[in-house]
């Protein structure tokens, strides 16, 4: 599924592409054409290339010669970023008590995997996480988005929430009028 970068952000938006392009190399996408940033971001080409050519520039993209591009050496650049993802992992580091009742959570219900979802911006992202014993599961990494309005663990989150955003939320995943009416009944019911 093709993901518009930047897409139902606020801010600078040439910063919020800057941080979200470098995002799209992942272990299976190590390096990327230009064509592939731009159908994976869905940004405009004159736009792919500007933002390539600052990243390259400052180390943090390569252009390897064969028409690819990967991550970059840009090593000051990345230790600052690696010290910020140190701090963030360290900042949501969850207490042993917390641990422990995610490992019994994973137990009690016979092996499947639990985790801790904060809500952010239209989504949610898994912040913590005990991996399950069944065979057949889930997969998903810490940090990892997802949205509010899919599953029970994006359902949780949204009581509390004013009506206007849930309906935001149902209509950001391509949900019809019908799932707003679901949606919203659902969170009303569980706690709003």
């Amino acid at each position: 599924m093709r993901k518009t970068v930047g897409e139902g952000a606020e801010g600078v938006r040439s910063v919020l592409l800057a941080l979200d392009l470098p995002a799209l190399f992942d272990e299976s996408h190590r390096s990327r054409t230009v064509r592939e940033l731009i159908d994976e971001s869905g940004l405009a080409k004159s736009t792919v290339v500007r933002l390539v050519a600052t990243l390259d520039q400052r180390g943090l993209l390569w252009s390897r010669g064969d028409g690819r591009l990967a991550p970059g050496a840009g090593l000051p650049r990345w230790a600052a970023l690696a010290r910020w993802a140190a701090l963030a992992q360290d900042a949501w580091r969850l207490p042993p008590e917390a641990v422990e009742c995610l490992r019994e959570v994973s137990e009690r219900s016979g092996g499947e995997s639990s985790r801790i979802y904060v809500r952010q911006g239209l989504g949610r992202v898994c912040v913590a996480q005990h991996e399950g014993t069944q065979p057949l599961r889930h997969v998903v990494r810490i940090g990892e988005e997802m949205p509010l309005a899919a599953g029970a663990s994006g359902h949780v989150l949204l009581p509390g929430c004013p009506e206007e955003f849930v309906r935001t939320v149902a209509e950001a995943a391509g949900q019809d009028e019908g799932f707003v009416k679901v949606l919203d009944r659902r969170v009303r019911r569980d706690g709003r």
